[in-house]
Parts: C-alpha cells; structure tokens; sequence
C-alpha cells in the first residue's frame, strides 16, 4: 500500500504537466483562429456593402424587405438595423466631394438627396429627406445619420457612430451649437428671445471654460461666444431611427404645407422647425453637447485639438479631439466662424496623407435619390474638384 501511495503521488504531476501542455496548445489554436477571423472580418457596419456600392444603390431603393434581413455588426449584435448616410446636395463641388471622400476612406455608402434637381431654398432639407424617407424601403428600425452637404467631413465608420448613437437611448440627435440661432436673427425681435433661455441646459459642467462660462447671454445680433457651452439644437447633422423620423418629417411637413412659420414669425426655414420641435419635447429630440458624433466649429476652434497617428502604421486615423468633453466626434460641421477651417484640416486628415496607403478606386461612388437608385462614380461626380 506504501508503494501504491508513493506512485500516485508521483504519477500526478506528470499527469498535470500533460494536462496543461494540451490545455495551453488548445488556447493558442483558439487564439489563432480568433486573429484570423479577425482579420477578415467586416471593419464596420457597413463595409461589406462598400465592396459593392452600386449593388447598395440598387437595396436602398428596391421594393420593401422584411427588416430582419438587414445585417448586423457583432459589435452592435442587439441591433437590427442597418445605418445609412444621406445629404442634402443639388450639385457637387469641393464642399461636396470632400465630403464625399472621407465618407467613403471611412467605410460609409452615402446617398445624394435632390442630387441634379432644381431646388433650393431653407426648406430643401426638409423637403429632401421627407421625400427620402418615402422614396426608400428602409426598414423602421434602420438609423439615418442626415448631414449639410457642402461643409462637413466623416471622421469615424458606421460602427463605431451607431455605438456612440445608441448609448444615448434617444430616437432621435441633433447636433448641438453655441449659437440660439434663428431667434438671435433681427426679424424675430425680442419676444422671441426667451426661447433661447428656455431650452434645457448642456450637459457639460457649468464651470467647463472657468468662471466665464455662460456668462454671455445670448442678445439680438450677437452669435454668442465661444466660452457658451454648447446648448442650442443646430439641424446641420442629426441621427435617428427611421420609425421615428419619419413621425418627425411628417409634421415638420406639415406645417410647410400649411404655410405657417416659426410660431407666427415671418422666416421658416429647418432649423425653426427642429428647434421648436426639440422646445416642445413631443418628438423625443436629444442634442448631442457632448460632441459624441457631431460637432459644430462655429466658435469652437479652441475646443479642439489633433492627435496624430503613428507615421509607421499610416492606415490609423489621426483623430481631431473635442479636448472639453473628451470626445472623438465622427462628424465636424464647418460652420459660422469655423468655415474657415475646412481648408485648414482637411490636408490633416489621414488618408490625405502622403503616406496614406489609402486610394479612391473607381468602384467608389454615391447613391443619387432617386426611384432606380441612380448610382454615380467618384470620377463623374468629383474630377477636378478636389
């Protein structure tokens, strides 16, 4: 019995070595096979139908599909639908084309609303995504992310975006400005001006630019200032689900066709229309202060900074930072004061690059809104532009 106990607890560990050994070879063949479905695996919500962007042109508006046949991002596995880029833009240009470009480096399909038609006028993005909303078979829980067409740059993929949209458990994001605008405009006078006070306050910290925060009211004429947190809906970017928005354009519409105005105002244009909307909290609006996904410049150049990528590993985005909230905004909206700035980044940013591997192919187009989902190329629409 003495040799018996002696030889099992000898026995043991010669066993347990073995055990490990298989344990450990079985954890490296897993983590191999992990890097390889990785690396093929789909970087963002939407890249697997940018290898294909006119098959894309041909879904959007194809006749309506059962939503659970939209894929999803693993990333984003709880949500079924699908998101979609859409601007408002009548003709093409260097605004439209830079949009159009760093749309496309970051795995966006983008569509082109009103794209060659004769329309203009403040009211043309309401018009536009209306008729969009009805054009198209998106599903309803499918997200729209809606941008000015001429003065915006993609900085971060699908993905990504609807992560940042979803943790704000809203139907609906507007981006958000330092300005109250229209009812800072002349035309209002000053029984409007309490509208600009009322709207709730931004949700970053009331001392966020030192004691001088919020310190200068908005006034008649006055854009405001830059150490104004950012408080007031600006209708240049928004995001939303399609159920949602639709309820929203619908009633926006609405009051287009009735021939009314900013509650009895003189000057209708998209921006009154949200803004009142967002006033009323009927519509489940939320403003985005943080910058999560949208920024507007406009008297906000101060807030921002560039984080550079590594020069060795070119492909990674070198990142413009909101350094008050801490944000990576996906989207930067060249407004007001902060025009100017477009020309100023765009040779920052990283496919722009001289050592960008990064190349525009001539598969890379837009989607044009339109019944057959009109498909046109990079190469048409932008030769010569930028």
């Amino acid at each position: 019995m003495g040799a018996l106990s002696s030889f099992s607890r000898v026995a043991r560990p010669s066993h347990f070595r073995i055990g490990a050994a298989a344990f450990f070879i079985i954890f490296v063949l897993l983590v191999l096979k992990y890097h390889a479905n990785y690396a093929t695996a789909p970087a963002s919500v939407a890249q697997t139908t940018r290898t294909a962007p006119q098959e894309y042109s041909k879904k959007i508006f194809a006749p309506v599909q059962d939503s659970t046949a939209h894929p999803s991002s693993a990333a984003v596995s709880v949500f079924p639908g699908k998101v979609h880029l859409i601007a408002t833009a009548t003709t093409t240009g260097e605004g439209f084309c830079r949009l159009l470009k760093s749309a496309l480096a970051n795995d966006w399909n983008m569509t082109a609303l009103y794209y060659g038609a004769d329309k203009s006028g403040k009211l043309i993005k309401v018009e536009a995504v209306y008729d969009f909303l009805k054009l198209s078979n998106l599903a309803d829980d499918d997200v729209i992310v809606m941008v000015d067409g001429f003065d915006v740059h993609v900085h971060r993929g699908p993905e990504s975006v609807l992560q940042s949209f979803l943790e704000f458990d809203s139907p609906i994001v507007y981006s958000a400005e330092k300005t109250c605008w229209p009812y800072i405009y002349p035309p209002w006078g000053v029984q409007q001006m309490d509208k600009c006070q009322v709207v709730p306050n931004s949700t970053l910290s009331a001392d966020v630019y030192g004691p001088e925060t919020d310190s200068i009211p908005p006034q008649i004429d006055n854009a405001g200032d830059p150490t104004t947190r950012p408080r007031w809906l600006n209708s240049g970017m928004l995001m939303g689900r399609v159920s949602a928005l639709r309820i929203l354009y619908e009633d926006m519409m609405a009051e287009v066709r009735g021939g009314t105005s900013w509650s009895g105002g003189n000057y209708l244009d998209d921006q009154a229309l949200a803004f009142e909307r967002h006033l009323n909290g009927t519509f489940g609006i939320t403003l985005d202060y943080p910058a999560s996904i949208f920024m507007n410049l406009d008297k906000s150049e101060g807030d921002i900074t560039w984080v550079l990528n590594d020069a060795r590993r070119p492909r990674e985005r070198a990142a413009l930072v909101n350094r008050i909230s801490g944000t990576s905004p996906a989207f930067f909206h060249y407004n007001g004061q902060g025009k100017g700035l477009q020309h100023v980044f765009w040779p920052k940013l990283w496919f722009q690059q001289a050592r960008s591997t990064y190349k525009l192919s001539e598969t890379d187009g837009f989607t044009v809104a339109t019944p057959d989902g009109r498909w046109v190329s990079f190469q048409e629409a932008c030769d010569g532009q930028i």
